[in-house]
């Protein structure tokens, strides 16, 4: 009699499919991998060579980032959805206008804009992927790995290698102040900080429907978070960013707002109101000059009123912003132009309405409005403190900064991404 025979045994890549999660591995590593990589821009002259091994390394990383969200809006109803929202379609909208903006855009900077729409492109669709495969503390976590290893990176290279870690300022002609640098510009290196910092807080916070499961992961987690916070704090100091430090206390109010009308809540806007009184007191009692030179003495890098009525040059930036842009105000230059196109020292808009008119021209500066739009209706409707500080913090750092949608999407750009995606299901 015939017997039937027995499987052959498993290889170890069987073993892999049919045992290893190989898709969420995956997204999990690209997207810690983008968080880590992305932001990594060391101040320079001109741009980066193409052979360069971070350059290489952040395309490899975006092409694995077109792979996998590609597989997952094939492979995932859930993730197609997403983009079948309103905040879904105007982000694609966006994107395509960036790419036409690109392929028209001036010969010195074609395929450089080119690039970055369809890199951006990628990373939209990874972030659908990531969400459909593991939600959107799955994918915090993951962008909160990277950003600590990235703020590790920055930290060696400025104990280690100060020749290329400490970035010096000028804040006259003669005097200047050492800010921490080397993987990127100081400001930028702070706003990943800000970002890990409303990240760790978001996943502390995050309202699950499950209360147990919840207050064992905050139990598990309590530890890093107070490593990652002296991380943060030190790491905000060491760049000396005020923009980044006012985004992100006003996103951490948002973020913790619910929390506020506590008996601990209470307690400490307390403290902050008596702080910041003390400041005052300080600032006055150790001051002979008039109110609005004492206080720029204080909160300035070079003690001039000027520095505070131009938003440290900001307001001279802007102007030249507006003056490019009356030269083509319906298609603009394309993605990652402005270092290309305005002076060396502007380099960027330092506003984000600025920054995506620059980039795409007034129809994609529309398409931002919306989607600025709803970025408010989440920080003011969200019932998940992760979400309203992230989109808190896009709001208020977007005032002075370029703050999202770079050449390589960031950890910032891609967890904002996601919470527009994410937000009806939180409704």
């Amino acid at each position: 009699m015939e017997t039937s025979a027995s499987p052959p045994p498993l290889t170890l890549a069987g073993h892999l499919r049919t045992r290893l999660p190989v898709l969420m591995v995956a997204v999990i590593t690209i997207v810690s991998a983008a968080a880590l990589l992305n932001p990594i821009q060391p101040v320079s002259e001109g741009r980066v060579g193409a052979g360069n091994p971070v350059l290489l390394a952040k395309l490899a990383t975006a092409a694995a980032a077109w792979v996998l969200g590609v597989w997952g809006l094939l492979h995932s109803g859930r993730a197609r959805r997403m983009f079948g929202t309103l905040a879904g379609t105007a982000l694609i909208l966006l994107a395509t206008v960036f790419l036409f903006s690109g392929v028209v855009s001036p010969t010195s900077s074609r395929m450089i804009s080119i690039a970055a729409a369809l890199i951006l492109i990628g990373y939209l669709q990874l972030s659908a992927t990531a969400l459909a495969t593991f939600g959107i503390v799955g994918l915090a976590r993951s962008l909160l790995a990277g950003l600590v290893a990235f703020l590790c990176l920055a930290w060696g290279v400025y104990l280690f290698v100060p020749s290329v870690g400490q970035f010096h300022e000028y804040i006259d002609a003669v005097n200047t102040v050492t800010r921490m640098g080397g993987v990127a510009h100081p400001n930028a290196i702070a706003h990943e900080a800000a970002t890990a910092w409303l990240l760790m807080l978001g996943i502390w916070r995050f309202d699950s429907t499950h209360s147990a499961e919840t207050n064992v992961t905050r139990y598990r987690f309590r530890w890093p978070m107070c490593w990652i916070c002296l991380l943060v704090i030190a790491t905000m100091v060491a760049t000396v960013s005020r923009t980044a430090m006012l985004a992100v206390g006003a996103a951490t109010i948002i973020l913790m707002f619910d929390k506020l009308y506590s008996r601990a809540g209470l307690l400490l806007a307390n403290v902050v109101f008596i702080a910041v009184l003390l400041i005052a007191g300080w600032i006055g009692l150790t001051s002979d000059d008039g109110a609005l030179g004492s206080v720029a003495s204080k909160v300035t890098k070079s003690g001039n009123v000027e520095e505070l009525t131009s938003l440290t040059g900001r307001t001279r930036i802007w102007q030249e912003a507006f003056d490019l842009i009356s030269q083509r105000p319906w298609i603009g230059y394309g993605m990652d132009s402005a270092a290309s196109v305005m002076s060396a020292e502007s380099v960027g808009t330092h506003n984000l309405l600025l920054h995506v008119v620059f980039s795409g021209g007034i129809i994609a500066g529309l398409l931002m409005i919306g989607l600025l739009i709803m970025t408010l209706a989440v920080a003011l409707k969200s019932r998940q403190p992760m979400l309203r500080g992230v989109t808190t913090y896009v709001l208020v750092s977007g005032l002075v900064e370029d703050t999202i949608l770079p050449s390589f999407p960031a950890a910032l750009t891609l967890i904002w991404v996601a919470t527009l995606l994410w937000y009806p299901q939180d409704d």
